[in-house]
């Protein structure tokens, strides 16, 4: 009978220690048991990280849990890149310190890499609210090849299950406050092309109070940056295909102009995006894009 094969679990943890233990409790109760669960504090207030530890004190004895703290704060990014770096597993996986695995999140996904010979396996997720389950299109993974996932891709970071190397080779996650998994998955496609998609909810996203996104400073420096690694690819597209793209990240920046309040900018974007209309569902996105920018500001999207 074959080995199982090693797989690391990777738990960044910033301010959030009433729901860790839960998160622990999902990994450590998988029906695969050949794991290394990391749990990465990125807390750099020790009385955080004392809060921590006392949550996690009732696994002293559980030989597969590894804590690690350093004091300093990396944001999600960089924390998952030191899971990465401490990790000796032949495949890894991540799990945010709010959301919970199904006992058979692993086996699932190490069943579909090892039978499709896959460097890489995205999974589907339930989406709670409160004490409700919501369908939401966001729900499935999208995209496993680069030219998909750059039209129309959708990735959390627990949908993916990826060999270590190919992390290690691609430099992990880029330090960016938003769209961690959306650039790791662009950096993943442009280095294997043996990605699968399995078909199953095989976790559950916890969604706090909506979890509406403001368009900041900084969010928008990040949606650039994403918008920049895209176009290095843009040539993978048809002329169809563009016009659908270039729509798609005009309406963005007709959000961060309107953020900034350069105006001639905003004008300008939006001359564009009309271009670019192909179809009346344009049309409706423009029209409801233009009444965000103009009625509600930077109100959140």
């Amino acid at each position: 009978m074959k080995d199982q094969a090693l797989v690391s679990i990777i738990i960044p943890t910033y301010g959030r220690c009433d729901t860790l233990n839960l998160a622990v409790q999902s990994v450590l109760k998988q029906d695969y048991k050949n794991i290394e669960v990391l749990v990465i504090d990125d807390n750099d207030n020790p009385i955080m990280s004392k809060k921590v530890l006392a949550n996690l004190s009732e696994y002293q004895s559980e030989p597969r849990l590894k804590y690690f703290s350093d004091g300093v704060n990396r944001g999600g990014a960089g924390a998952r890149n030191k899971g990465i770096e401490l990790s000796i597993g032949e495949y890894i996986t991540f799990l945010d310190d709010d959301d919970l695995f199904l006992e058979n999140k692993i086996s699932k996904q190490i069943d579909f890499l090892e039978k499709e010979q896959l460097d890489v396996c995205l999974c589907d997720m339930y989406f709670k609210q409160g004490d409700r389950f919501i369908k939401k299109s966001n729900c499935y993974a999208n995209g496993t090849s680069l030219k998909e996932f750059i039209l129309k891709g959708n990735c959390y970071t627990p949908m993916i299950m990826c060999k270590r190397h190919i992390l290690i080779d691609i430099g992990g996650f880029v330090l960016t406050p938003r769209f961690q998994d959306h650039l790791l998955m662009i950096r993943i496609l442009s280095n294997t092309s043996k990605v699968g998609h399995l078909s199953e909810q095989l976790f559950v996203h916890n969604n706090h109070n909506g979890e509406r996104i403001t368009y900041s400073n900084k969010s928008a420096e990040a949606y650039i940056l994403r918008e920049k690694m895209e176009r290095e690819y843009i040539y993978l597209l048809n002329a169809n295909e563009r016009k659908t793209f270039e729509f798609k990240k005009a309406l963005i920046r007709m959000k961060i102009y309107r953020l900034k309040n350069e105006y001639m900018e905003l004008l300008k974007i939006t001359l564009y995006a009309m271009k670019n209309l192909t179809n009346f569902s344009d049309v409706y996105a423009l029209g409801k894009t233009l009444i965000r920018v103009i009625f509600f500001g930077s109100k959140n999207v």
